[in-house]
């Protein structure tokens, strides 16, 4: 039967429905691009990306732990805005982008500043 003609009493039946449908096989795939995942321009687009894959996974496996994500998008953080993030121990992934984009924020200030001692 096809998924768009069935009518789903709870979100559990969704969500096994979904997963059949989109999921299968695809749980280590979407893992290992999470686990590869890095910070390559801004914090915005490195959570969207790690959100994306995170809800995808948690599709798949809805137990998945938070430490684990929170330990891995601090990890695929630039050396310069992770260690930021570390000192605060953020408890999930929502509070370690908010301290990431904090730090982000900084550290674009400080290059203003430099840039403009350095022209006068």
């Amino acid at each position: 039967m096809a998924l768009k003609r069935r009518q789903f009493m709870h979100w559990h039946d969704l969500r096994t429905a979904v997963q059949e449908k989109w999921g299968k096989n695809k749980h280590k795939f979407h893992m290992r691009l999470l686990l590869l995942l890095n910070q390559t321009s801004s914090i915005d687009e490195y959570t969207s990306k790690f959100d994306t894959l995170r809800h995808q996974i948690l599709l798949a496996d809805p137990h998945t732990s938070e430490v684990f994500f929170v330990e891995r998008y601090i990890a695929g953080l630039r050396p310069e805005i992770r260690t930021a993030v570390i000192l605060h121990q953020p408890e999930d992934v929502d509070t370690a982008s908010c301290l990431a984009l904090l730090q982000e924020v900084e550290l674009d200030n400080d290059k203003a500043d430099s840039s403009s001692k350095s022209s006068h």
